[in-house]
């Protein structure tokens, strides 16, 4: 108990303590005679409230008020009917600042709790859609890689090389990830990032890649370009995993103020036939959550229409 309760004794035998002594200050001037009683008396009182709106909780300067103010009236009468309006007023616009002062720092500290909250889950995504991608891709590969020893040995070393050149690949994207943490997101050249990206893709999963409409994505802002790689990198990715799709369809198309771009595949699409916003996609639980979260974290839209054993397409609209 005694424990607990040391931290809150150090903060009050220093900061309580001395405002104590301020409204202790204040009686004393009961028994200075005249006006320089009262004057004294008036700006010690506008020091302490001063004070009391910065650091002081509501409760506090009520009883400390209660406690102080009723003796010094009652040494000093005389003044009542000069200082006593004066005083009163001064108490509750003090009351009602250290209550609004609370309210606000209760505000300041959700919102930093949320702010932190999606950072983290901003950093969980990353590594969803980058690191955690790639190396499902390096078990794949690796399992190939086993299979191919007794079978075809040297189709075992090519497969063995491409892991190699993936984890290459993966240590330079790590590397580039961590100095974004570092500066934050700095200008890329968006069109040649997607082509690498695809060709990569490629590499790792065996798909071909067709890609339309590539100029009309030229130079997004440099926080838009880089989610919209990790969203495209993730929905690639999902086709490889969950489609078993033998092509995938990658185009960029221009609308006012806009920049979208359509993933379809001719895969085993998903479980539920028809198109679905983000809202309803949402209400449903459905569809890629990474993908959503920032896609909406960007106030954009997303579509997605699924034909069940005949593929899927997944069109995204994000402002510029």
């Amino acid at each position: 108990m005694l424990a607990a309760l040391r931290p809150c004794w150090r903060e009050y035998s220093t900061a309580f303590f001395g405002h104590l002594a301020d409204w202790g200050a204040l009686l004393l001037c009961a028994g200075l005679a005249g006006a320089g009683g009262a004057t004294a008396a008036a700006l010690l009182f506008v020091y302490i409230t001063a004070g009391a709106l910065m650091f002081r909780t509501a409760l506090e300067v009520l009883a400390l008020g209660a406690v102080f103010l009723t003796p010094w009236f009652l040494l000093r009468p005389d003044a009542l009917p000069t200082l006593g309006p004066a005083f009163a007023v001064g108490l509750a616009l003090t009351l009602t600042g250290c209550r609004l002062r609370a309210a606000l720092v209760a505000h300041m500290s959700q919102v930093a709790a949320r702010e932190r909250q999606a950072e983290r889950q901003r950093l969980a995504a990353d590594f969803h859609d980058g690191p955690l991608q790639t190396f499902s891709s390096l078990q794949i590969r690796l399992a190939l890689a086993r299979k191919l020893i007794d079978r075809d040995p040297k189709a075992a070393g090519q497969e063995i090389e491409r892991i190699q050149e993936l984890g290459r690949t993966q240590c330079e994207e790590l590397r580039a990830f961590l100095e974004t943490l570092r500066k934050g997101p700095g200008e890329l050249d968006f069109r040649a990032a997607v082509l690498a990206l695809v060709q990569n893709f490629e590499r790792e999963s065996g798909l071909k890649v067709s890609t339309n409409g590539l100029a009309n994505a030229d130079s997004p802002p440099a926080e838009v370009a880089h989610e919209l790689l990790k969203i495209i990198r993730e929905a690639l990715h999902n086709v490889f995993k969950h489609a078993r799709a033998s092509k995938v369809e990658l185009e960029f198309a221009r609308s006012e103020g806009a920049l979208e771009i359509i993933v379809r595949d001719d895969g085993a699409g998903f479980p539920f036939a028809g198109s679905y916003r983000l809202d309803e996609l949402e209400a449903l639980r459905a569809g890629p959550e990474s993908i959503k979260r920032r896609v909406r974290g960007f106030e954009g839209d997303l579509t997605l229409t699924s034909r069940p054993g005949s593929g899927s397409q997944l069109r995204i609209r994000l402002p510029l």
